[in-house]
């Protein structure tokens, strides 16, 4: 079957969301490596980033991890490859063809995904994520409680875009909890990551805004292309790892319901959700 949220073979991360999203995974996976220090690491299979695919690990790969990428093709491995030798890190890379994981039982300390579970089988990726794992298992997935979910919604109704977001009885901490609880993994911590301010509907809220209003869609698309000239990056300019003061700077910024809302209120602003679990 063809999944066009984890098969796309991007070279660039458009928009500001996209960094955004990087930056917020980013401060989650240090935080988990400093309380659980994972040694071997295996991201897969796929990536559900909606930019450039692989880089989810770099994190882990900064901290001297051992870490294998698995993603389904050949192109999305080299450009990720391109990036950890840019960076001057090791890693390990490993084709998935069917998003099958091959590797054998208790291989790796820690084996997650980003927005993957969703889309994929995702009850026998569970079992075969566990199976890999000597300890942890992190997944994290898309947060259907959003305010902007219904929108999403809408707009894939009224453009008439098929529905490519995967299974919406996946999109919450608390399915993926009691999905990992009933194959006997304890459960270390529930999270909400990536809480800015403006809506999930993965696309430019102007083309949302242009489908609902129509006379206003060619304005509209013209701010929208405007703005992703000045946030957009490709795999020789990523702020993301070199410690961009400038760009840092913006994040902070833009993380303040992030860092300062309750979790009651976050939930409806969180674009994903996850689960961490040992065994």
């Amino acid at each position: 079957m063809n999944y066009p949220m984890l098969t796309i073979e991007r070279e660039e991360d458009l928009g500001l969301g996209i960094p955004y999203e990087r930056w917020s995974l980013a401060q989650l996976l240090e935080r988990l490596y400093f309380v659980h220090d994972f040694l071997t690491v295996l991201e897969g299979p796929g990536d559900g980033m909606a930019g450039i695919k692989g880089l989810n690990s770099i994190t882990f790969a900064k901290r001297n991890c051992r870490v294998t990428l698995s993603l389904p093709s050949v192109k999305q491995l080299e450009i990720a490859r391109g990036v950890y030798e840019k960076l001057n890190l090791d890693a390990r890379f490993s084709l998935s063809e069917n998003f099958q994981l091959s590797h054998p039982d208790e291989s790796f300390d820690l084996v997650w995904n980003f927005c993957v579970i969703h889309i994929l089988n995702s009850e026998s990726l569970i079992d075969e994520m566990i199976r890999i794992s000597k300890r942890y298992v992190l997944i994290i997935v898309p947060n259907f409680l959003n305010y902007g979910f219904l929108l999403h919604k809408i707009d894939h109704i009224l453009s008439g875009d098929p529905w490519i977001h995967g299974s919406i009885n996946y999109m919450s901490a608390e399915r993926i909890q009691t999905a990992l609880e009933k194959r006997g993994m304890k459960v270390l911590q529930t999270f909400l990551v990536d809480v800015p301010f403006w809506p999930d509907i993965d696309k430019p809220i102007e083309e949302v805004i242009g489908n609902l209003l129509p006379f206003l869609k060619t304005w509209l698309m013209k701010r929208a292309k405007d703005r992703y000239k000045t946030h957009s990056y490709t795999v020789e300019n990523l702020p993301y790892f070199s410690n961009d003061r400038k760009f840092e700077k913006l994040m902070k910024r833009l993380s303040f319901i992030e860092r300062y809302f309750p979790a009651f209120l976050k939930i409806f602003f969180a674009h994903h959700n996850g689960v961490i679990a040992r065994k």
